[in-house]
């Protein structure tokens, strides 16, 4: 996603406005929407549902809802007019670009899910996507602390290298915050 935004801005000399969408559509189309898929099934969830029982049976329905729907359309249109608002690299190696905070928030992203799924159970799934998820399940026996290292580590390279010591510095708050927050659960 980085680097589609950044060839599409540059090479390409598209806008960023453009750069952004086209950037966006393609980590949809590598990921298979499955962060878009759990975000709207959240939505729906946690809109539609009153107890937990009924937030988990709508978060396992495969119909899209009205909730997921609008937080699906807020994101988009959200992450393509921030992506687009910082812009193309201008080679000055600020690392404030478009391409280079979208490469910092793919490592960011990807951080947090060996995190959660050590720290936290995952929902058994007994609906229709339950073969699709259940690998998250067998998942959590191979989040070791070592493991949860690397990721911290090769995280914690990519923030610096683009970012400098500010990004260092704003890693190392957001996780003391994180980690007091999931010391106090």
């Amino acid at each position: 996603s980085s680097t589609t935004y950044t060839l599409t801005s540059t090479i390409l000399s598209l806008p960023p406005p453009i750069a952004a969408a086209i950037s966006t559509a393609a980590s949809c189309w590598f990921t298979l929407c499955l962060h878009e898929d759990g975000l709207s099934d959240a939505a729906d969830g946690i809109g539609g549902g009153w107890t937990r029982k009924q937030m988990l049976t709508i978060m396992t329905d495969t119909r899209l809802g009205t909730y997921g729907s609008a937080a699906l359309c807020l994101f988009l249109v959200t992450k393509i007019a921030l992506v687009a608002a910082l812009g193309e690299d201008d080679g000055g190696g600020g690392g404030m670009a478009g391409g280079s905070c979208l490469l910092v928030s793919h490592a960011l992203a990807r951080l947090s899910a060996p995190y959660l799924l050590h720290f936290y159970p995952y929902v058994e799934e007994v609906g229709p996507k339950a073969p699709y998820y259940s690998c998250l399940i067998r998942a959590r026996e191979l989040v070791t602390t070592p493991r949860l290292l690397v990721a911290l580590m090769t995280c914690l390279g990519i923030v610096v290298y683009v970012h400098g010591d500010l990004g260092l510095a704003v890693m190392l708050v957001a996780m003391t915050i994180g980690g007091s927050v999931l010391a106090g659960r």
